[in-house]
C-alpha cells in the first residue's frame, strides 16, 4: 500500500484494513530497523515494541502530548531530541485535539536543527475534514542516537500550545520497559 507522496491521510479515507496495516507496516519497519542496527536486539524476541511516552522517550515537558506555545506564521520546535542509545522511533499517524487548530503544517526532521527532512503532513486535511487522525503515508523511522526534530506550523497563536499527539512506536531492548515477553 504505498502512496507516492509524503503526507497525511485523514483516517476517513482508510477502510479500517488499511489503517491497521499502516500500522503493522510501520511496526514492522521498526522491528526490521532495531534488529538491522543491532544496537537493540539480533532477533524479535529480544526486543519490546511499546507506545511513545513523551517526556521519557522525547524529552517533551509532560508525559502528555502538547506543543509549546505557537505563534502565527512561524515554526515551532515541537520535539528536538535525540534517541537513547538503546532505543529507535517510528511515527505513523498524527492527531489534531484542538477544537480551534492552530498548526497547518508538521516537517519530521532529523540530525542538528533538523538537517535532513524526512517527511511533511499538512495538517489542515485533516481538520477540514472533521478528522481528528491520519496516518503518514509513509512511516517516519529514527536510529537510536539519531535526532528528533519535528516542527509545526503556526496558522494562528496559540499560547497554551496544541494537542498534536503523534502515533507511533518504540523499539527498545526487552527487559528495559516492559519486563517481560509480550504475548
Amino acid at each position: 500500500m504505498a502512496y507516492p507522496f509524503s503526507g497525511i491521510i485523514p483516517t476517513s479515507e482508510l477502510s479500517i484494513e488499511e489503517r491497521r496495516a499502516f500500522r503493522a507496516d510501520a511496526i514492522q519497519a521498526l522491528q526490521t530497523r532495531a534488529i538491522e542496527v543491532k544496537r537493540i536486539g539480533n532477533n524479535p524476541n529480544e526486543i519490546a515494541i511499546r507506545d511513545i511516552l513523551p517526556l521519557t522517550d522525547l524529552a517533551l515537558a509532560n508525559q502528555w502530548w502538547i506543543t509549546p506555545a505557537v505563534v502565527a506564521g512561524a515554526v515551532t520546535n515541537y520535539v528536538n531530541s535525540p534517541m537513547a542509545a538503546m532505543r529507535a522511533l517510528v511515527i505513523y499517524g498524527v492527531g489534531v485535539e484542538s477544537a480551534a487548530p492552530a498548526c497547518s503544517f508538521m516537517w519530521f526532521r532529523s540530525g542538528p536543527a533538523g538537517a535532513s527532512t524526512k517527511g511533511v503532513a499538512n495538517l489542515e486535511s485533516l481538520y477540514t475534514k472533521l478528522e481528528p487522525d491520519g496516518y503518514l503515508s509513509k512511516a517516519v523511522l529514527w536510529d537510536p542516537l539519531e535526532t528528533v526534530f519535528i516542527q509545526v506550523w503556526g496558522r494562528i497563536a496559540a499560547a497554551g500550545g496544541e494537542r498534536i499527539p503523534l502515533r507511533g512506536a518504540i523499539a527498545e531492548p526487552l527487559g528495559e520497559s516492559i519486563s517481560g515477553p509480550i504475548v
